[in-house]
């Protein structure tokens, strides 16, 4: 059985709403640490010793729903326009030019945080913690230093040309900024972000949850991304490089989802057989 303290850990973030799969997480990266104390001698047993895994499959918080390749641009489209749109919206006859330009950055600057994370995969805290050093705008790539990753890793991942198109915007706008500048501003609690990005999706007319009870949250930002490129044919192996898993069945149950439609389309994309004996008759001559 594991120490009380360490049920006490489990439980706890359990009880914060985290899901067994992200609880696991922490846990197997204390054990390796409690291992290595125990085989250095800091430590006389391991508590994790008899320690089974929580069954991630049974308790999945929220799960994900992958946005539609519409849904992606009416988001992009809609974090940009709605902080000046909503001011407009609410009476202001007069709104200063400056107001104006403070309004249509804070919308680009959105625009850019969820465009990182759909066309690259990142998680919201990977994306808050780029800084300009990271990136590549001449040769299109972007480093995820190991201090930054959920699995401690450093990762080379290629920008499409949308994304880098962005960045090179923003940072016209901002030539002040040096190479260990964030690029993005997202406040360290995820807290702030969700409730503009949920007003982004009321703005941008995409249900936050589908009839099975499926989620848009931000880290289904990073589902849409595995979704969509397993749409376009990427092979499995290919993904699991891109989505950065150590395993690629973790890539396929998890972070790839059968978008509306697709499911019809691939059915009637099979090749209908030629009927022989059905042929078309000759008209009498």
């Amino acid at each position: 059985m594991c120490q009380p303290p360490v049920k006490e850990f489990i439980n706890r973030k359990k009880g914060s709403g985290l899901s067994d799969r992200t609880v696991n997480v922490y846990v197997d990266k204390l054990r390796y640490f409690c291992r290595w104390a125990v085989k250095s001698n800091f430590l006389t047993n391991d508590p994790f010793v008899s320690f089974v895994r929580l069954d991630e499959k049974t308790n999945r918080v929220r799960e994900a729903r992958s946005l539609t390749p519409d849904e992606v641009e009416k988001l992009l489209e809609a974090a940009y326009k709605r902080p000046l749109q909503t001011r407009k919206n609410a009476g202001y006859s007069k709104i200063k030019a400056k107001t104006v330009q403070k309004l249509m950055l804070l919308g680009e600057q959105r625009r850019l945080t969820y465009a990182l994370m759909l066309y690259t995969g990142l998680r919201v805290n990977e994306t808050r913690q780029l800084v300009w050093a990271d990136v590549n705008l001449k040769d299109n790539f972007v480093r995820v230093r190991p201090t930054t990753t959920k699995n401690s890793k450093a990762a080379t991942l290629p920008l499409h040309s949308y994304v880098v198109g962005l960045l090179k915007a923003w940072k016209d706008k901002h030539p002040e900024s040096e190479q260990s500048s964030r690029i993005v501003n997202i406040p360290k609690s995820n807290s702030s972000l969700l409730k503009a990005f949920n007003r982004d999706l009321e703005f941008a007319g995409i249900e936050k949850t589908d009839d099975v009870g499926r989620v848009v949250h931000l880290h289904a930002l990073r589902h849409s991304f595995a979704s969509l490129l397993a749409r376009e044919g990427v092979h499995p192996h290919v993904l699991q490089s891109l989505a950065r898993h150590s395993r690629v069945d973790t890539t396929m149950s998890f972070y790839t989802h059968v978008l509306r439609g697709d499911d019809v389309s691939a059915i009637q994309s099979l090749r209908q057989p030629k009927d022989k004996h059905d042929k078309p008759k000759k008209a009498a001559g």
